[in-house]
């Protein structure tokens, strides 16, 4: 088995695989809940909860301030082999990148051998576009995410209200609430759909389309033409233990 960890800056997905790429268990937790900072954490409580003291463990960190304490609580109750993810580790994948994230390489590395160019949308605390071609994690824009501007909007106006993420039925509000949704939502939700249908047409060429993160489950029925995939990251880290390091 092997446990595959995503540390983003909102949330920490954890899930067990067999190494026949099988889901034995997983969980969404927010980083805050976590208590990752703290002497008693979240890891210690899940290695023993899933009983896998002696698994293998893979990590994408996006949060540096935390990899220490990660480092410190993965060794004292694992046994397994613990690996946190950087570009050296698949160097034939990011090329000549003086830096790139744990979390591009993985969530892209699944698509490396693709017979076509692959779009990945993934939504989060960022919002990430990345396009694989030839083997290679060629490009990527990043933007705010959709509840960051959300907050971002309450904390620069005053009298407006923070709101739970959701689309509303119309275009335009007719009360503050869904006057905000809408320009939120659907503001993202085209701009998204522009910006890939431009890049499709800069390929010329048709290309596979993926959706992922914790906010893109809140508009995989929107994007249908889309293939909505859940933890994405923690596949990809499957896949690149399994391909890159399970012989070493």
């Amino acid at each position: 088995m092997l446990l595959t960890i995503d540390i983003g800056n909102t949330d920490i997905v954890s899930v067990l695989y067999n190494l026949n790429k099988e889901k034995i268990q997983s969980e969404r937790i927010s980083l805050v809940n976590a208590k990752v900072r703290e002497e008693v954490g979240y890891f210690r409580d899940l290695i023993k909860a899933w009983n896998i003291e002696d698994v293998d463990v893979i990590i994408s960190c996006v949060v540096p301030v935390l990899l220490e304490q990660v480092k410190l609580e993965l060794s004292e109750y694992s046994k397994g082999k613990i690996i946190f993810l950087d570009k050296t580790i698949v160097s034939d994948f990011v090329g000549e990148r003086k830096e790139v994230g744990a979390d591009l390489i993985a969530v892209s590395y699944s698509y490396r051998n693709a017979d076509r160019p692959t779009v990945i949308l993934d939504m989060g605390s960022a919002t990430k576009i990345i396009l694989v071609r030839n083997g290679l994690l060629e490009s990527v824009s990043i933007m705010l995410g959709v509840k960051n501007n959300m907050l971002a909007l309450a904390s620069n106006i005053k009298h407006l209200p923070e709101v739970p993420l959701a689309f509303p039925e119309r275009l335009l509000g007719q009360n503050t609430v869904d006057a905000i949704r809408a320009g939120i939502m659907y503001s993202q939700y085209y701009g998204l759909k522009g910006y890939v249908a431009a890049i499709q047409e800069d390929l010329d060429q048709s290309s596979n389309k993926v959706l992922t993160g914790g906010i893109g489950a809140i508009f995989k029925d929107k994007l249908s033409d889309f293939d909505y995939i859940d933890e994405l990251v923690n596949l990809g880290l499957l896949e690149i233990y399994l391909t890159e390091l399970l012989h070493d």
